[in-house]
Formats: structure tokens, sequence, C-alpha cells
């Protein structure tokens, strides 16, 4: 079954999924990277296509969607960039500090994740909080936890600890009797003032 939910939906052939259209001035499926991923099933081959603009959020693909692509539809990864500026040091609502592994702009935790043609950036500027311990500035942009992730084009910004690394075996593909851990990114980045 493939589901397109709006004209500008691309899909892969006959490939079982479902298509959804992320766009920032609401012409998509969703208006949000985030609301998305609440909305794609867990089972199928699943591409979420992210239209051209800015997206000031934190996103979490939990683990049950795997198969999963996140891809922006330009081609172009400077067009699509998912932004926010958190820090370890920085308190979460509840008064607890976010840590390094919670001050991701993105979490991906699915096995047999594509994410591709887009920017993922912690803009997180330590000038702007004094308040924070210079020893708890860290500031992820991407924490890729799961098994056989692949980044293609992407720009991953950030201050410091761009890139987290903390995958676990997935089970093995079908046909397959091994499992292999593998997260490849395409473009980091860290800097003091990461661009927007």
């Amino acid at each position: 079954m493939m589901a397109h939910h709006s004209s500008k939906s691309r899909g892969r052939g006959t490939l079982e999924g479902t298509n959804l259209l992320v766009a920032a001035d609401r012409a998509g499926d969703h208006w949000t990277v985030q609301d998305a991923i609440d909305h794609i099933p867990t089972s199928g081959a699943n591409t979420i296509f992210v239209d051209k603009g800015d997206y000031h959020e934190a996103i979490t693909v939990p683990g049950n969607k795997a198969w999963l692509t996140i891809k922006g539809v330009t081609g172009v990864a400077e067009d699509v960039v998912i932004h926010n500026s958190r820090a370890h040091g920085m308190l979460k609502p509840d008064g607890t500090q976010w840590g390094t592994e919670g001050s991701a702009v993105a979490t991906f935790k699915p096995h047999d994740l594509i994410v591709q043609d887009l920017t993922i950036s912690n803009t997180f500027d330590p000038a702007a909080h004094p308040e924070i311990n210079a020893f708890e500035t860290q500031a992820v942009a991407v924490a890729a936890k799961g098994d056989r992730q692949i980044y293609r084009n992407v720009r991953i910004l950030g201050r410091q600890d761009t890139l987290l690394v903390k995958g676990r075996r997935a089970p093995p593909k079908p046909g397959s009797t091994s499992s292999s851990a593998s997260s490849e990114a395409v473009s980091t980045s860290s800097s003091a003032t990461p661009p927007r």
C-alpha cells in the first residue's frame, strides 16, 4: 500500500509505506518534523519529506520506527535546517539538567534509518548563558542510537560533542545471520557559534 497525503509527496515506486510532507509554511501534511515522526506508522518503508525551511524544534525518532527515511526535498542540505539551542547544563521544564545526551537537537533511536539532504544544528551559545558552568556546555546536534543508520548529505553542526554515537545492535536484516554497527556522518562541524 502506498499512501500519498499531499501532491508534493514523492514515492518509492511500489514499496510498501507511507509518505508524509512537512512544510513550515503549513502547505504539507504536518508543520513540524516531530509531528510527522509521531504520525508515521511503525511498519513499512516510510518516508518523511521535509520541505525547504527553518524548523526550530528538537526531534526524537523512537526505536520502533525502523526503516524510516527523513529527507529534505530540495537535495540541498542548507535548504532544510532543524535547529534548537540546548546544552548539558541548561534546565529542562522539570528543573533538572538536560545532560549531554539530552541536549541533542535530534535523537535517532531506530535501526535501519536514513537521514538525507538536511542540516541539524545545535545553536547553543555559551556567552548567552553565563549561568552555565564551563564544564557543562556540551551541545549535541545528533544522538545516533540505532544500528545501521545512514546520513547522506547531512550537515551536523554544534558547539561541543556535536555527534554522539551510542549504537545498540539491531536484529539481523532478513536473510542475514549477523548484525553490524554503523553510523556514518557525512559532514560534522564544531564551532563556538554554529551557523543557523
